[in-house]
C-alpha cells in the first residue's frame, strides 16, 4: 500500500477553553484535521467520525474494530509536532502531522504514544483500498471501479454508432489480457479464442466454430492427441480425431446406446429392463448378451425345485422299458427339450441343470436297481455251484459202488 503523509503546519482550529484538558483539546483539534482528510480522499461521499486514542500495542485497525465495533475502520492517525519528534504532551493547536497507512505509523509510533485514530464505517484507509479514481453511474456507493445502478442497467459499447461493427471489452490483469469481444458470435479470449458461445447458442470451448450445445475440443498435454466432446439434448459423443477412436452416449426411444469405435456400432444398450451387450434390445432380460462370453464362475439361484424328491420313498420311478419306449416315440429323454426347441428358445441354466440332475439322480437309482439284480444273480449262481459239486460228488461215489 502507498505511504501518503501530510504535514499540516498553522491548519489547525485552535479552540481554546480553560475547562479543558489536554486530551480533551487533543481530541477536538484531531477530529477537524480528520474530517478533512477523510472527506479531501472520499470526495461526494457520506461519513461520520470517531476519534480514539491509540492504546499503545495493537494496530490502527485492531483499536478501531475493539474500542468501537466491527463496522468501523481506521482511515488516519494524528500527533503533535513533526513525524520523528517526540510529542506527548502537545495539545496539537500549533503543529500536527498525519500519517494514512499502518506502514508509515509503524516507523513513527515509537515517537509518543498520544496519536489519535479517525475511524469512519468507510473501508480502512479507504482512497488506497478503493475510492482512489472510483466511478459511480446512477449511485454514490464507489466501493468498486466501476459501479452501476439502476432500474435497468443496460450497458451498451458500441463502434462509430454502427451495430454492424464489433465490440469489445479487454480486461488487462497480472497473468495476460482478457477480452470479451462481440464479432458476430461472443467470444472469450486470450491471445485465442477460448469461448465461443454462437447466433444459434452453441457453446464452444477451445473451438470457434460449435457444433453442438456444448463443443469441447482439446489436446492430451502428454500425447498431445487431439479430443472432441460433443453434447446435446440426445447425446454425448467423444473422439480422438488422431486415431478414429470414438464414444457416444446416445438417447434413443427411452434407451441410452453406448456406441464405441470407429465404425460408431452400437456396444452397450441400457433401457428400462436391463443391458444389451451387441445388442439394442434385450427383449425383456435383465442382461442380454451377443456373442461369446468368457467368465470365471457364474452363480445360479434357484429359489426352489431342486430334484432332491427323486429320492423321495413316493417318488415314481419309470421303468427302463417305458423310458425306451419314450425314446422311440419322441427322441429324447423324458422332460429334456428337443434340439429345435433349444435352437430356437435356448435354455436356462438353473432349469436345465436342474432337469440334468434329476435325470443322473433317476440314473443312480437304476444303477442301484441293477446292483441289488447283479447281486441276487451273484448268489444265486453260488448256491448253484455248491449244488453242482455236491451232486459231482455223490456220482463219484456212486460209480465207485
Amino acid at each position: 500500500m502507498k505511504n501518503i503523509l501530510f504535514s499540516l503546519g498553522i491548519f489547525m482550529l485552535s479552540f481554546t477553553s480553560i475547562a479543558q484538558s489536554l486530551s480533551e483539546k487533543q481530541m477536538q483539534n484531531a477530529r477537524a484535521t480528520g474530517y478533512a482528510i477523510v472527506a479531501a480522499k472520499n470526495p461526494n461521499v457520506n461519513f461520520s467520525i470517531y476519534m480514539i486514542k491509540w492504546d499503545g500495542v495493537n494496530s490502527l485497525e485492531e483499536n478501531a474494530q475493539t474500542q468501537i465495533n466491527v463496522n468501523w475502520h481506521a482511515q488516519a492517525v494524528i500527533k503533535g509536532n513533526y513525524f520523528s519528534q517526540a510529542f506527548d504532551g502537545a495539545d496539537f493547536t500549533k503543529y500536527s502531522s498525519v500519517l494514512v497507512s499502518q506502514e508509515s505509523f509503524d516507523l513513527h509510533k515509537n515517537t509518543g504514544t498520544e496519536w489519535w485514530i479517525v475511524c469512519s464505517t468507510l473501508p480502512p484507509f479507504s482512497e488506497d483500498a478503493y475510492f482512489k479514481n472510483n466511478v459511480g453511474i446512477g449511485t454514490k456507493s464507489l466501493n468498486h471501479k466501476l459501479a452501476i445502478s439502476d432500474n435497468d442497467p443496460e450497458v451498451l459499447i458500441q463502434d462509430n454508432e454502427s451495430t454492424t461493427h464489433s465490440a469489445s471489452i479487454k480486461l488487462a490483469t497480472s497473468s495476460g489480457n482478457w477480452k470479451l469481444s462481440n464479432q458476430g458470435d461472443f467470444h472469450l479470449e486470450t491471445d485465442k479464442k477460448l469461448l465461443t458461445v454462437n447466433r444459434t447458442g452453441f457453446v464452444g470451448i477451445g473451438t470457434e466454430n460449435p457444433i453442438t450445445r456444448l463443443h469441447i475440443y482439446g489436446k492430451n498435454p502428454t500425447t498431445n492427441n487431439e479430443y472432441n466432446t460433443f453434447f446435446d439434448s440426445n447425446s454425448l459423443n467423444f473422439s480422438t480425431p488422431s486415431n478414429g477412436d470414438s464414444f457416444i452416449n446416445k438417447k434413443d426411444h427411452g434407451a441410452i446406446r453406448f456406441r464405441f469405435g470407429p465404425d460408431y456400432t452400437t456396444r452397450v444398450t441400457i433401457n428400462n429392463i436391463g443391458i444389451g451387450i451387441g445388442v439394442n434390445n434385450t427383449q425383456g432380460y435383465k442382461l442380454a448378451v451377443a456373442g461369446k462370453a468368457v467368465v470365471e464362475e457364474i452363480k445360479v439361484a434357484l429359489q426352489s425345485n431342486w430334484p432332491d424328491y427323486v429320492f423321495n420313498k413316493d417318488y415314481k420311478l419309470s421303468t427302463l422299458k417305458e423310458v425306451e419306449n419314450h425314446i422311440k416315440l419322441n427322441g429324447h429323454l423324458k422332460g429334456i427339450p428337443k434340439a429345435k426347441e433349444v435352437e430356437k428358445n435356448g435354455i436356462y441354466l438353473g432349469q436345465m441343470d436342474a432337469k440334468l440332475l434329476q435325470k443322473i439322480e433317476e440314473l443312480t437309482l437304476y444303477t442301484i436297481q441293477q446292483q441289488k439284480e447283479i447281486d441276487k444273480i451273484k448268489t444265486e449262481n453260488l448256491q448253484l455251484k455248491s449244488l453242482v459239486e455236491r451232486l459231482s460228488k455223490l456220482e463219484k461215489i456212486l460209480e465207485t459202488k
